[in-house]
Parts: structure tokens; sequence; C-alpha cells
């Protein structure tokens, strides 16, 4: 707004021979603008334009059409209409008091140079020193517009995408009501309300600029726009292009960073605060801190270079708190925790046409559990290719994932190294030290694996005391259809703590192969194959041994016919036909086994009282929740009720009872069938058992049989 005062502070200095006469004839106009227009070409860099002036004996001057041009004879500035009220007593002591001026409808006209220059850098630059001196004005201008270009390209800033293109912007509505004070060194605007339109951003501005020996400061400069406010406070010398600002406040709302930043995308509001050096190519931001209701980062320093065909930064984070659900909204992933992560270490990158780099080292803990050393490297030219390892220390997965049965501490690292992103093809590596996960203690656990073309691979181990397991997995994804095998060994396996039944202690040995496809019961069609080797167990303390065994459990196709689940081997054969789903087994088990505890648990303090115990009569309040709960699950799955068909057969086998030492020894096979039905309330239970010899202790009975019959309703007293 200086050149708007001083071109036109100009213009006026010959008002006052308008004054003597020379406005009131067609002639004396034409003398007038040409002796200005000549006057201005001697003093300015560029050429000025006038299409009209008007004046009268009232200290009232008009310029219309008025046009400026640059040293390339290029249009910068245009206004439909300049007018001024002059002091004439100023004149004659050769000083120009404008008091007002009112600018209507200017055009400004900004380009960028092929220098790194913009073309108000010589625009209005005396070429002399006139003896003119000036005062004070008031400057109001209206209904302005702002076009912007590049004589070749756009600054790195603006092609990189972390500031926003002005070119491709539609600015107007510019109005501004200010004083602006011209003393011989120095310029001093006072910006009583500025406002714009960019696009459909709304910007409104306050504040105090002064140019002084050819910097422009920066006194409380205010900024807002809608729910958006900043306040900047600063230094920009025009000879070296450098700034030196200060972002004392702010508070900016995710659109309007956007509008500002187009490569920024904030997941919420933000307040910031910053202090910025730097000359338009190179930038350092320090003590940078940006807040969200969640997040609170820091950057200690960062360095930031704009070359033509590169960018590059290095930044100090400090310590900082960065919340899962700031970083969905930003980069459109989770994070491993539901946990806000905090943040310390170093980043640095390099981007340039051909290629981008990025390399950091970030300490990393947890407001719960858990330290880690993240070091992070990426590179990209036609690909991503990208390294990270993780380092951590006492990792509690319980606070992370909010699951009490998880609860852990673990210690280890991890490895990724990849090529790609939407079809990534990935090395990863996973070593854990002596650690306690899920309240099961672990000596070791190494895992390396590959992804490549739509398929993992993936081979370990892990020791547990004397127990050991070893495992090669590969599962594919190729036509969205998920299909595995694996195969592994087990030693000396104790299946009393993986079970967490205490009275049971292991040592089973075994191999093992598995393949299928699908992994939800409703669509799972797999196989296991088990070769156990000579194992012992333990129970209550009574040793047995169990020599090797054959198992097979397969799943079949949901759509072929015969039974889904069939089990195998030396010593139980199983089918069983019917609906299985996960979800559907799950509610109705969980549902009966709570009914059925509850009432052995009345039914044990009956016969304990004396007099028993009197409960009230009608279905418990779980009951009922249960069976709600059930009639969700059935709807969603689209069935009516649970219908289950069970034939097996437990073969005599010395094995038998040593794998399954709470039964009695078995002198013969034993079989038997169960057919279940349940729907939302109702359960039905038929249950047949047979055997040909039956040894229970002393007693001995030949061909029993056994028949159990249960019908039960969740909607009423079970009894």
């Amino acid at each position: 707004m200086k050149y708007f005062g001083a071109a036109a502070a100009f213009l006026l200095a010959g008002c006052f021979l308008a004054y003597l006469g020379l406005t009131h004839t067609e002639v004396g106009r034409d003398s007038l603008r040409q002796e200005l227009e000549r006057s201005f070409a001697e003093s300015f860099n560029g050429r000025l334009a006038i299409g009209n002036i008007f004046g009268n004996f009232r200290p009232i001057v008009r310029f219309q059409d008025v046009e400026f041009y640059d040293e390339k004879d290029q249009l910068w500035l245009r206004a439909e209409e300049i007018t001024s009220q002059p002091s004439w007593w100023a004149v004659l002591s050769r000083k120009i008091d404008l008091r007002t001026l009112t600018i209507v409808r200017p055009s400004l006209h900004l380009e960028y140079r092929a220098d790194s220059t913009w073309n108000l850098a010589t625009i209005l630059r005396r070429d002399r020193t006139g003896a003119w001196t000036f005062e004070s004005t008031q400057i109001s201008i209206t209904e302005g517009t702002l076009n912007v270009s590049y004589e070749e390209s756009a600054p790195p800033a603006v092609e990189s995408g972390w500031l926003f293109d002005l070119a491709a912007a539609n600015v107007s509505n510019l109005s501004l009501n200010s004083e602006i004070i011209l003393y011989p060194d120095r310029r001093l605007l006072t910006i009583d309300s500025f406002e714009a339109s960019i696009d459909t951003l709304q910007v409104e501005a306050a504040g105090e600029l002064v140019l002084e020996r050819g910097q422009l400061h920066v006194n409380a400069l205010q900024l807002s726009s809608s729910l958006n406010e900043a306040e900047i406070v600063g230094v920009y010398s025009g000879d070296d292009q450098r700034v030196n600002l200060s972002l004392a406040r702010s508070f900016i709302t995710p659109g309007f960073a956007n509008a500002l930043v187009p490569n920024l995308m904030l997941p919420d509001s933000l307040s910031l605060s910053v202090d910025i050096e730097g000359d338009g190519r190179h930038w350092n931001l320090k003590d940078l801190s940006a807040n969200t209701k969640r997040s609170h980062i820091i950057l200690n320093s960062s360095d930031i270079s704009f070359d033509r065909d590169q960018l590059s930064f290095n930044a100090a984070v400090g310590p900082s708190v960065l919340d899962p659900l700031d970083v969905h909204a930003l980069l459109g992933t989770n994070t491993w925790s539901e946990r806000a992560i905090q943040l310390e270490g170093q980043l640095r990158g390099l981007r340039n046409i051909d290629s981008t780099q990025i390399a950091g080292v970030l300490d990393i803990a947890t407001e719960s559990s858990g330290r880690g050393l993240l070091e992070i490297s990426a590179y990209h030219d036609t690909t991503w290719s990208y390294a990270a390892q993780l380092t951590a220390t006492e990792v509690d997965l319980q606070s992370h994932t909010g699951r009490q049965e998880l609860n852990s501490t673990i210690t280890g690292q991890l490895t990724i190294e990849g090529k790609g992103i939407r079809k990534p093809s990935l090395y990863t590596s996973l070593a854990i030290a002596p650690s306690t996960i899920a309240n099961r203690s672990l000596d070791s656990l190494w895992i390396a694996g590959t992804v490549v073309d739509d398929q993992i691979k993936l081979n370990g181990f892990a020791v547990e005391r004397d127990a050991r397991l070893e495992t090669d997995f590969m599962a594919s994804w190729a036509d969205s259809v998920f299909s595995y095998e694996a195969q592994g060994n087990l030693t000396a396996v104790d299946l009393g703590r993986i079970l967490a039944i205490p009275e049971l202690e292991t040592s089973v040995n075994a191999g093992w192969t598995l393949n299928g496809s699908g992994t939800d019961l409703s669509t799972l069609a797999a196989a296991l194959d088990i070769q156990t080797d000579s194992s012992t167990v333990n129970w209550n303390d009574v040793q047995r041994s169990a020599p090797p065994t054959q198992w097979s459990i397969s799943v079949t196709d949901p759509a072929a016919i015969g039974p889904r689940l069939i089990i195998g081997g030396n010593v139980l054969n199983l089918e069983a036909s019917g609906t299985l789903h996960a979800n559907l087994l799950e509610s109705i088990g969980g549902a009966w086994i709570g009914a059925f505890s509850e009432l052995f648990d009345r039914f044990a303090v009956k016969l304990k009282d004396n007099p028993p115990t009197t409960f009230a009569s009608g279905p418990s309040l779980d009951q009922l929740n249960a069976a709600l709960q059930i009639e969700g699950v059935l709807a969603s799955a689209q069935l009516a009720s649970l219908d289950l068909d069970i034939n097996w057969r437990l073969f005599e086998h010395p094995a038998t009872s040593a794998l399954l030492p709470m039964l009695p020894e078995l002198s013969s096979n034993i079989q038997g069938e169960a057919n279940i039905r349940a729907d939302s309330d109702k359960l039905r239970l038929r249950s047949q058992i047979r055997d040909e010899v039956l040894v229970f202790g002393n007693v001995t009975a030949y061909q029993p049989r056994g028949t159990l019959t249960l019908e039960a309703d969740l909607n009423q007293s079970l009894e």
C-alpha cells in the first residue's frame, strides 16, 4: 500500500497548477496529464498513464483510468478512479499532505520473474530524490482485485505444494482503511481494517507496518478468517528478501490450513506458534508449538531449503505427544497402539524432481508403558523403498489394547525393509528377548518373513523353558481368496500352561501340517494333520506315558455335502453336521453355560442352608439379556436356529488314557451321538452313549446304554 501512497502523492504534486486554472480547460488538463506522466517517468522506474483529470477550486482532485507500468512496460496497477483532498497550504511549502486518498476498483498485477524476484521489488524505486516532502494520508481502497502470474515457473514453495497458489485463485473484494505517513527515510502504514476474498475464503487484517531503510517491520499484524486468527510480528528486508517473523498466537481450522498449505491436511483445529527466518529459499523454524485437542507437537528447530529443483529439511523434534486419532485423520492409517505416543528425535529429508529421501531417529514412549527407539529411512524415485527398525522395552499389550488377558512385559526388536506401497515387497523380522506375553513367560522368539506378490512367507521359533515351537507358514490372497499352508514341530510343550489348567502338566512332542482357505467358520475349509511322538502327561501328580498317535482335523467347504467337521485318528473319530458359525456358537454356548452355572450354584446353596434358601421365581436378568443377544446374532447370521448333529467314537488306545487322564481307563471302544437345536431362547439336547464293556473302579458293565434329553428355556426359571 506504500506504493499506492507514493504514486498518488506524486500525481497530486501537480495539483497546485490545476488549482491555478489548468484543470478548467481540456487543453489545460491534457497539458497537466502529459507533465505528470513525463515527471513520473523521470523520477521512477516505469511509466504512468492517466485517462482523465478532474478538479475545481474546492480542494478535490480526481483521476480516472490511471495505469502504472514497470520498467518492462508491463501493467502492474490499474485504478478506475483515484480521488484526494490535498492541503493547498502544504503545497505552498513544497509538502504533499493528501489528507484523504480513495482508490476505487484497483487491479494489482504481481509477477514472479525468472530471476526469482517479484516485479514489486523494482516498482516505484526512485531514480533521484525529489525536493518534496510528504505528510500523513488516510487511504481507502474499495473493490480491489489481485492477479498473480509467473514469468516461467512458480516459486519453489508453491510448486512443492507447501504454499497456496495465488495465480490459480480468484482474489477479489479487496478493501482497505488505513493511514500512511511518508517520511523521507521511513514509511508508516497503520491498517485499521483490511478485507479480501480468496476464492470462497474471507480474510481480514489489522495492524501496523513500517518501511524503513529497505526493511518492512510488521508490528502486531492480526489476521483472521471465520474461526481462524493469527498475530504476526516481524521484519522483511526487500533488498535480500529476508524474512524474520514471529507467529505469537494463532488458531487455525483444517479448511483454512489446507487452503494456505495444500500439502497439509489437519485432523483437527490447531493452535500454533513459531519463529520463522528465511529468504525465500532457505527457512529456519524455531520453537514451533502445534496443539490440537489431543496432540502436542514441538519442533525445537527446523531448517528448510528450496532450490529450483529440490527441497530439503532437517528437523529437531522436541518432547511431543501424538494421538492415534490424529495420526489416522492425517495419514489415513492406524497406529499399533490406542494410547497417545510420546516422540522426540531428529528427522531429515530431501526432495527433488526425480527422488525423495527421508531419514530419522525417534525416541518413542507411551503414557502407559513401553519405550522404544525407532530408526527410519525411505527413498522414492519410481517407487518407494524403505526400512525401519524399532527396539522396544517393557511393552504391555494390555495397556495398548485394553484386553486384560494380554498382560505383558515385552522387550525386543522389529525390523522392516520393503519396496512399494499398494503392492509391497517386504522383508520383516521380529526378535524378542526374555519377556512375558499374555501372563506367560517366553525365553525367546524369532520370526522372519517376506511379502511378495500377494503372498506372505514366515518362519520362526519360540522357546519357553524346555518347550520349543518351530513353524513355517505361507499364505496367499490372490483373486481375493485367502489360502494358506503351514508346518511345524512342537518339543516338550506343556498344554496345561497353554490351556491354563493347573492340574495338567504335559511334555508333548509332535509335528503338524495345515492347509486351507478362509478364516471365518462360515467360509472356512481347512485340514490339520498331527503326528505326535512319545509324550508324557501328568494329572494331579499322576504321570502317564502317551505313545505316538495320529490326528486329522478337517473343516469342509460349506458348499460341500456331508459333515462340516471331521476328526480322525488313533484316539477319536468325530463327525459334526449342521451350523458352524463362530459368533453363534460363542453366544449360545456362553449363555447356557452361564445359566446352568447359576442353577448349580443355587442348588449348592439350598443343600448347604437349613432351612433351604428361597430364590425368586422366574428367569434371571442374565438369562433375559442372553436371549436378546442370541436373537441379534441369529438375525445377523440370517439363521432361525443353531442345528448340530454329532457322531463320535472314542477308541481303546494306550494314548487315550494318557491324553485324557481325567477319564477312567477304557477297556473297549465307546461311541455316541448328539443332536443339538438352539434358537434365541430354547435349547433342546438329545444324547446317546454306548459301550461294549465299561470298567469303572471295581464295577464292570457290559453293553451299557445311556440317553440324555434336555429341554430348557431362557425365558423361564431353570429348576
